[in-house]
């Protein structure tokens, strides 16, 4: 387990964020989190950093807010994470979050309150979002295993066991052996993302057309000169790695080119709750009804954040034969849930057009990216699904058959 710990820790500093000698890194993680932290401090003073700093989330004394702080904090924001998050940017540190919430942590709480909060931390977010659009911010996304995590994942587990069960999981997903090889396995692993990558920005697709037994039925437009990417991302042409894992290959559609129904084939937590059955129905990109046999209301609060929000901002292609899904966990998690099939996004865009990056909103606009606030992944994939790519001169190439990547 100590290899296995020290190894992801290594993983997230040298090919997570790609840490510069010198450079500064930033840490958010939940204080459940906080051995594995540590160790992963460590690990980047290892290999040079400039300095760590920890911010540390409690997601208990996050509630005991949600319910009991008065009702005008939650129009505040905070104009210290504010100032604090302009300093990391002026610098360019780069950007680790360490996620082991409980899916449901935040179940019970009024809605309208998680909403006001959210809204009043966009000026964080947008800082954040408007870098990683310019290609500036080195940031990466992963997981630590917690007892409140693996009791929702394996509810019949003993808490030891589950809490080792889920490690074993996270470890496996993200190709941890323990003998300090992980790095090098994405870089191979990075060789299948490119060529796949390669492949279809040769073919420029002008259109998408997604079918599926459980009722997609969707054309997705793409914008012109759009870029797919897969694994790495870069900044400043560093590479890093922003999920891990990831098994995704992610383009964004054009804003007011997407038409059809959109139905989900894995539960979603947002907030909290279980947003499970979603279906959506677009016109002209913009989402024009949206249901869900559970949750329902969260997932309107939500599509109501900003008028961006009712329309799609990602789509993402991963084959159902992923080493996720066949993992046959539902781990109640996007960071791993989305890469265990085709996914779509509501809400803002990457920059996923060539020459976009420090573009005004107003100019991503114009050619067809989406802004907004939020940004919620939501899975399509099925073993039955069909993804069909139409060039500019009408050609019809399979790209996904039988749920699986054909390319």
């Amino acid at each position: 387990m100590e290899a296995k710990l020290r190894e992801y820790a290594r993983l997230l500093v040298q090919t997570g964020v790609s840490l510069k000698p010198g450079q500064r890194l930033q840490i958010t993680a939940q204080v459940e989190a906080a051995p594995f932290a540590r160790l992963v401090a460590e690990e980047a003073f290892r290999a040079g950093a400039g300095d760590v700093e920890m911010i540390w989330e409690d997601d208990a004394i996050r509630r005991l807010r949600l319910f009991h702080a008065e009702e005008s904090v939650f129009d505040e924001g905070d104009s210290h994470s504010e100032a604090y998050w302009q300093g990391v940017a002026r610098r360019g540190d780069a950007d680790l979050r360490i996620r082991c919430s409980a899916p449901t942590a935040f179940q019970g709480v009024d809605q309208s309150r998680v909403m006001r909060e959210y809204r009043a931390m966009s000026p964080v977010r947008k800082l954040r979002m408007e870098r990683m659009n310019a290609g500036v911010l080195q940031w990466c996304i992963a997981a630590c295993a917690s007892p409140a995590w693996a009791a929702e994942v394996f509810p019949d587990l003993p808490e030891e066991e589950g809490v080792a069960k889920l490690w074993d999981s996270i470890f496996a997903a993200c190709l941890v052996e323990g003998d300090g090889g992980a790095s090098g396995r994405w870089a191979k692993k990075q060789e299948d993302f490119t060529r796949r990558v390669e492949i279809l920005n040769r073919y420029a697709f002008r259109t998408l057309r997604y079918r599926s037994g459980l009722g997609t039925d969707l054309t997705v437009g793409l914008p012109d000169n759009h870029f797919w990417e897969g694994g790495y991302s870069f900044c400043e042409g560093r590479p890093y790695l922003p999920n891990i894992p990831t098994e995704e290959i992610f383009t964004s559609p054009h804003r007011l080119e997407v038409d059809g129904v959109i139905v989900s084939s894995l539960p979603l937590f947002l907030s909290g709750v279980m947003v499970e059955g979603i279906r959506m129905r677009l016109e002209r990109g913009k989402i024009v009804e949206a249901s869900a046999k559970t949750g329902e209301a969260v997932l309107l609060e939500q599509l109501n954040v900003d008028e961006g929000a009712r329309y799609l901002g990602e789509c993402a292609l991963v084959s159902w034969d992923s080493p996720i899904r066949n993992t046959g966990i539902l781990f109640r998690n996007t960071l791993f849930d989305e890469n265990a099939s085709c996914h779509f996004a509501f809400g803002d865009s990457y920059s996923m057009v060539r020459g976009s990056e420090g573009m005004s909103e107003e100019e991503r606009l114009a050619i067809g990216l989406n802004v907004s606030e939020t940004h919620v992944d939501f899975m399509v994939g099925t073993e039955d699904l069909e993804v069909v790519g139409i060039t500019a001169d009408g050609r019809e190439i399979p790209i996904v058959v039988n749920g699986n990547l054909t390319l």
